[in-house]
């Protein structure tokens, strides 16, 4: 079934190209953080939703699985992960306890906890980004709540740590500032036999004069990819609609030597207008010659 959804993906030109700028998950230079950091939000926030909305999987095929969102993880990163050993450490973890997540508020905390090891396992590799640490999270500092000691030992008080993650992942905390509105589609030709189809018959005239609108007149389409409002260091403050720009391969560097370019070239123009102007009053100054 996943190949049959990425196919209309593929032929459409919906992949990761090669000029992209991440905003949650931007690494202190190419090559860090992005997808992999991506990929770990996005399932994090759908262990959220489908708890906040169990309804929304209803005649998915996936209602009757006890973790359906980490089922679909398992496959994906089964078969189209590039990191093969990543692939196969999250298919031991995966085949060892996902068998024992019976509930939502489980499969929550079942990624959460896979998540930490993986950031405990690849502490101080090259992956590791040293301005974004991995480490065990939420930190104390995020969550005070969520640490625990006991006779010395470190103990995460769980219950602290769903709420947190449930806040932090939830509909509230996404911010839709950096999505991309999804281009319109081009207005269908009406027939000119038959204007009127009888489905908007059934519906009624309120339905015919909606699909009469011109395409200027649709309403705009909600925007998808919500990204996780978070602080300055982790959500990077570009312009919403910069994105756009950034994507067809100019970064903000590139934009302001451009400025500056623009700025010098005026500049150099209009001494040469005064130097050429100076220069011709002086070819014009009359000559007197004395007898």
């Amino acid at each position: 079934h996943t190949v049959n959804f990425l196919f209309p993906l593929q032929i459409s030109g919906v992949f990761l190209g090669a000029e992209l700028r991440w905003v949650g998950c931007q690494g202190s230079r190419p090559g860090l953080r992005g997808y992999p950091c991506s990929l770990w939000t996005l399932f994090h926030v759908l262990t959220v939703q489908h708890d906040a909305t169990p309804t929304s999987l209803d005649n998915t095929g996936l209602e009757g699985e006890a973790a359906p969102v980490l089922q679909v993880m398992r496959r994906y990163i089964r078969t189209f992960f590039g990191c093969e050993e990543c692939g196969r450490h999250f298919e031991a973890a995966a085949a060892s306890s996902l068998e024992q997540v019976k509930t939502r508020e489980q499969q929550i905390l079942w990624l959460w906890n896979q998540h930490n090891r993986v950031n405990t396992r690849l502490s101080g590799a090259l992956s590791d980004d040293p301005l974004f640490p991995k480490a065990p999270w939420p930190s104390p500092a995020l969550c005070p709540s969520c640490h625990e000691e006991k006779n010395g030992v470190h103990l995460w008080n769980q219950n602290h740590v769903l709420g947190f993650l449930r806040h932090h992942y939830g509909a509230s905390n996404l911010s839709p500032r950096y999505s991309l509105s999804p281009p319109r589609l081009p207005a269908a030709l009406p027939d000119p036999v038959r204007t009127v189809q009888p489905q908007a018959e059934h519906r009624g005239a309120a339905a015919v004069k909606e699909a009469e609108r011109k395409p200027e007149e649709q309403p705009e389409p909600r925007p998808g990819h919500p990204a996780l409002r978070g602080k300055p260091e982790e959500v990077l403050e570009h312009g919403g609609r910069g994105v756009w720009v950034l994507g067809l391969g100019f970064n903000s560097v590139d934009m302001s030597l451009c400025v500056v370019l623009y700025a010098c070239s005026c500049l150099v123009l209009m001494l040469l207008f005064f130097f050429f102007k100076f220069r011709s009053r002086r070819w014009k100054r009359p000559h007197h010659f004395h007898v």
